[in-house]
């Protein structure tokens, strides 16, 4: 089990840094986004959950080369997407919160979008909408990595198919039209 070997190669890790006195062995972030990616592979039930307590311990280390970076928020954001998590969209906006408050990063064309992904996988057309102004806004405030892409609207578009709203049809074609 990939899960299983991640985990004892990082135990192994931490034992050799501290035989030899050497932090340069200890895991960091890129360890981590290995057993988050083999975590969320694995899928077992509130594997979600456990990506998150992850990261927020991720968040607490006093060792920069541990402190997530946006490739683990984006592993966090899938993790909610393919949960199935009834909490998921409230998980996701707070760690989405906690990325650019606590983490100062800005969020990019991905992050937004795969907030997006949660949101539309939970039928929530308006939390997806809010999320594509927001990116929309920044990229005219000038952040070139904020510029929505094709898929962006499209994962706009299909939060408004998923919603049941009577109006989700009229709202896809004006999100098209925006394009």
């Amino acid at each position: 089990e990939r899960r299983g070997r991640i985990e004892a190669l990082l135990k192994r890790m931490k034992v050799w840094a501290e035989r030899h006195q050497n932090p340069l062995l200890l895991p960091d972030r890129i360890s981590y986004a290995a057993l988050v990616g083999a975590i969320i592979q694995e899928a077992k039930p509130d594997f979600a959950l456990e990506v998150d307590d992850i990261v927020r311990k991720m968040e607490l280390s006093d060792r920069a080369a541990v402190r997530p970076d946006g490739n683990i928020y984006a592993l966090a954001l899938d993790a909610f997407f393919k949960s199935g998590d009834p909490s998921a969209v409230l998980r996701a906006e707070n760690i989405f919160e906690r990325m650019q408050h606590e983490s100062n990063i800005q969020p990019d064309e991905v992050l937004y979008t795969l907030l997006m992904k949660v949101y539309s996988a939970s039928g929530d057309a308006e939390g997806s909408n809010k999320a594509l102004s927001s990116m929309i806004q920044e990229f005219r405030a000038g952040r070139e990595g904020c510029r929505p892409s094709e898929i962006s609207f499209l994962t706009a578009m299909v939060s408004w198919e998923k919603s049941g709203h009577q109006d989700a049809v009229d709202a896809a074609l004006r999100l098209f039209n925006n394009m």
